[in-house]
């Protein structure tokens, strides 16, 4: 039996029927790279009931302590039946894209149950007319409540269920894995006790060594400094109030090589979780731009970050902190927008690390509060839709982005082919976004209210062309000096092919006037060569005049090239009619 940490009960009282809090992944398999080519119900039920005992969560069930005068417990679930959790469905004809994204944001709207173990999974079949995917795959869609699992430590859930190959080998426990039983409410209650004794001494303790740095960064944030990389109040958006039990999901997928090339080509120190942060910008500026509703000020995301140490590495539960950083959404030009973005994640890092993030969110998150008294603080929020009128506070959306493997993993032999993540939300935070890498493609995924995304497809089509747009800007970021010589090369090249062509059309040329435009195709390129030179020079000295004379040079022989061959032309011809 082990109780909950702060930010994990903190999950627990946030949980409504309008904010159901669980994580969710989406995962797409090619069951061909199976033994024998097919997978059944019972062979995923087998291969999970195998690895159940690398992540504990899929055994452990909540118990809460009576009257909530304490945080609850997980316990191994003494009554636990696998097949309740793992269920099998399909797609109707003609199993699309579309019905995928409409089936998966009706399972996710649904709370799980807090009687069993925190998590379900949905075997999905029928993606006959996805494109893109091979014949015969299905996919897999995991809820796990966000009181057990953060992004990082569900990564530990997500080891569990794939191999490296796709010979799949049983994983028996070494040792048995046995149940517990029921605690009864004298045992709890006698805990609680202590618990809450010692509690309000740790954190008494903690607030006046924290409250200094708490402090300094709330003000920075509270003024909206530039070196904060963010600010508390954030412009109003159609994402940011009281949400309903509704959602809609989205995903597409990008080139992981043409984002690192837009990284190498801008420079200047960004990363790829820049571009992504202004590919997700670019979006969000798209959509509310199309629906008249862009605000003047820029925009603010929250992106979730792992403050574990490595002492608790594998540990379950949540240790996340949060930066908030602002995406530049007034910026429309991407360049520039990038690199705002790379300034603001870098002045929120170091925001964060001002204050101890560790400390404040293992002792003041949501958790802090008894959960009677967590719950009722947040059913008065929801009830009153407080936060809708004072916020929103510090973020817009959400942005996770979780690195996964560049390598092909399995799932009982069936090789995953892509995979997209589904962020919980809450009111104010009505719109998430999640980022993962694998095997050289980047998956976005956006998961929002469906009272205010009702045209999904729209937004994830500004996704795409966000990106595309990014890319075209990065691919123009040339020197002048090579466009130059280009320039002259090209100019050359194209009086020589005139000559040619000229010879081949006009048998009455004389060699007299071929060697003439010679000469003027050879004076041609050297002014355009010293053209070269001079704009290479103009650009060091900023003297945009010394390049004019050539060009006017360069017009005239032109010109006169052009009259020399038209009046040998007419006197070639009078002689052919005199003969």
């Amino acid at each position: 039996m082990k109780q909950l940490g702060n930010q994990d009960a903190g999950f627990i009282y946030a949980e409504t029927h309008n904010t159901p809090m669980h994580i969710s992944g989406l995962g797409i398999y090619d069951q061909s790279t199976a033994p024998g080519g097919r997978l059944g119900h019972k062979d995923i039920i087998q291969y999970v009931q195998d690895r159940m005992h690398f992540a504990p969560i899929f055994r452990q069930k909540l118990v809460e302590v009576p009257f909530g005068i304490d945080k609850p417990y997980w316990i191994d679930d003494p009554d636990f039946d696998i097949e309740f959790h793992i269920r099998h469905i399909a797609l109707p004809h003609p199993g699309d894209w579309r019905q995928l994204c409409i089936l998966i944001s009706r399972i996710n709207s649904r709370p799980l149950d807090f009687n069993r173990p925190l998590w379900e999974a949905y075997i999905i079949e029928g993606l006959d007319n996805v494109s893109g995917l091979p014949k015969d795959s299905f996919a897999i869609l995991v809820k796990v409540h966000h009181s057990a699992v953060d992004g990082a430590s569900g990564q530990g859930v997500f080891g569990a269920l794939h191999d490296l190959t796709p010979e799949a080998k049983p994983q028996t426990p070494k040792t048995p894995m046995l149940a517990d039983r029921n605690p009864t409410n004298v045992e709890l209650f006698s805990r609680s006790i202590g618990n809450n004794v010692s509690r309000s001494i740790g954190q008494t303790k903690s607030f006046f060594k924290e409250a200094p740095g708490i402090l300094k960064t709330a003000l920075k944030l509270y003024r909206g400094r530039e070196d904060s990389g963010g600010k508390l109040k954030v412009p109003k958006t159609r994402f940011n109030s009281a949400i309903s039990p509704h959602r809609v999901f989205e995903g597409t997928h990008f080139s992981l090589e043409d984002v690192k090339q837009v990284k190498d080509a801008v420079g200047k120190g960004t990363t790829v979780n820049d571009v992504m942060l202004c590919t997700v910008a670019g979006a969000m500026r798209k959509y509310l731009k199309h629906h008249e509703e862009l605000p003047k000020e820029s925009l603010t995301a929250m992106l979730p970050q792992d403050i574990r140490t490595e002492s608790d590495r594998k540990e379950f539960g949540n240790k996340v902190g949060g930066l908030f950083a602002e995406l530049h959404t007034n910026i429309e030009d991407p360049i520039k927008r990038l690199l705002a973005i790379h300034h603001s994640t870098a002045a929120a890092k170091k925001t964060a690390q001002e204050m101890n993030t560790a400390a404040v969110v293992q002792n003041f998150t949501g958790g802090f509060l008894n959960p009677y008294l967590g719950k009722a603080l947040n059913r008065v929020l929801q009830s009153t839709r407080l936060i809708e009128r004072l916020g929103p506070f510090g973020a817009n959306t959400v942005i996770t982005n979780v690195p996964g493997p560049n390598f092909p993993l399995y799932h009982a032999g069936a090789k995953m082919v892509a995979y997209w993540g589904l962020p919980p939300l809450m009111d104010c935070l009505g719109l998430g976004h999640a980022v993962f890498s694998y095997c050289g493609r980047i998956s976005l995924s956006v998961t929002a209210c469906r009272d205010s995304m009702p045209d999904p497809q729209f937004y994830i089509q500004c996704c795409d062309e966000s990106l595309i747009e990014i890319i075209a800007a990065a691919k123009l970021l040339e020197t002048p000096k090579k466009n130059t010589r280009r320039t002259a090369s090209a100019k050359a090249s194209s009086a020589k092919a005139s000559k040619k062509r000229l010879a081949k059309s006009s048998p009455t040329v004389t060699q007299e006037v071929l060697n003439s435009i010679s000469r003027d195709v050879n004076e041609v390129a050297e002014d355009t060569a010293s053209l070269a030179n001079d704009e290479g020079n103009e650009d060091s000295s900023n003297n945009p005049e010394q390049a004019a004379p050539k060009k006017r040079r360069v017009s005239r022989r032109k010109s006169t090239a052009h009259k020399e061959t038209a009046t040998n032309t007419d006197e070639a011809d009078n002689t052919e009619k005199q003969s």
